[in-house]
């Protein structure tokens, strides 16, 4: 039942699920702001443990949690960005519809509304980026021209995309290893560093609770970053300045409290730059194959997590060694990254051959 847990697991969908409707700038506070909460579940597992000191008992609590927030999918609109990919316009019309009106945007008595809204979906393309302006303003008093999307999202090509497809473009192919590479050393690293907090000096629960908040200020400092330095720089910085931390803790055991600010240092890099990967690979893949892409890179990413504790058991023959390949997979993660494009302030990838031409 846990292997069946890990294959339904929804964070990859989720991710593509939550920053496709939005606009560029709003991008990132959407993508990442979300993981703070992610954290304080996180966290939560350390205050049940606390208190549920048989693993049974709180393998159930935490499956009563998923269970009782499933009911929420079914107020969760498709995204419309991929309803009009796939030429669904009508159920695409009727979300953009409904999500102009709950922001106050359009008026229900205004006659002209049918009229505005009979044909093209003012705010968005078929497989082009919404503009934040256009999320915001009246479409009634829009003087951007709209667009008919029948057209355009009727291609059915577009519905033939793969991902096999996507990687017979020799770039892609290398963007694609080095993607699966990164997510990979972010796995490796964060459940490392999240499953080894027990050995640290003080109590289990605590240590545990603590390297799980530590996310928290990180989203909110990649939050700030991100649309400033960019996605690449962020997080080619963000994997080095991990590395860095988790080697300097490791040849610093002696000194308690020098080696659990360095730990939490090396957690908070490695989440933010996890937290960030998911939405810099989503916006590396066109939306016709964006769930596959981020879906496969996720699948990668089990790799690192599952030979996470046999790295750490190296611990019982030198005490650094886990961290010297924890850190070292990690400085080389935030060095091969720096080949890949960068996308801040760019428009999504609608099909394969808008990300050629974009990125």
């Amino acid at each position: 039942m846990s292997d069946l847990d890990k294959i339904l697991h929804a964070s990859p969908y989720s991710d593509a699920e939550g920053f496709e409707p939005v606009g560029i700038h709003k991008r990132v506070f959407v993508g990442i702001f979300v993981e703070c909460f992610f954290a304080l579940g996180e966290a939560l597992n350390g205050v049940f443990a606390f208190f549920l000191r048989d693993w049974v008992h709180l393998q159930i609590m935490i499956g009563c949690t998923g269970i009782a927030i499933a009911p929420i999918l079914w107020f969760i609109p498709e995204s419309p960005r991929w309803l009009l990919q796939v030429g669904r316009v009508d159920k695409a019309h009727v979300i953009m519809r409904k999500a102009a009106q709950m922001n106050g945007k359009v008026s229900k008595k205004n006659p002209v509304l049918a009229e505005q809204y009979d044909n093209p979906i003012p705010m968005m393309e078929a497989g082009k980026e919404i503009e934040p302006k256009a999320w915001n303003a009246d479409p009634l008093k829009s003087n951007e021209s709209t667009v008919g999307v029948a057209e355009a999202a009727s291609n059915q090509e577009v519905l033939k995309e793969s991902i096999l497809e996507y990687l017979k473009v020799p770039r892609f192919q290398v963007r694609f290893i080095i993607l699966g590479y990164i997510w990979m050393v972010c796995s490796m690293v964060y459940y490392g560093l999240s499953t080894n907090s027990s050995l640290l000096e003080g109590s289990v629960h605590l240590n545990f609770i603590l390297v799980m908040l530590v996310e928290i200020p990180g989203n909110i400092i990649t939050i700030f970053l991100l649309d400033r330095i960019g996605r690449r720089n962020f997080l080619s910085g963000a994997f080095i300045l991990s590395g860095v931390a988790v080697i300097g803790s490791g040849f610093t055991q002696k000194l308690n409290v020098v080696r659990l600010l360095l730990y939490l240092i090396g957690k908070m890099a490695v989440a933010s730059a996890f937290n960030s990967t998911y939405m810099y690979t989503g916006e590396l893949y066109p939306t016709t194959i964006r769930g596959m892409g981020i879906g496969t890179a996720a699948a990668m990413s089990r790799i690192g997590g599952m030979v996470s504790p046999f790295i750490a058991a190296l611990a019982e023959v030198d005490q650094s060694l886990p961290n010297l390949i924890f850190g070292g997979a990690s400085i080389v993660a935030g060095l091969v990254l720096l080949k890949l494009p960068e996308t801040m302030n760019k428009k999504l990838p609608g099909t394969i051959a808008e990300a050629k031409e974009c990125n």
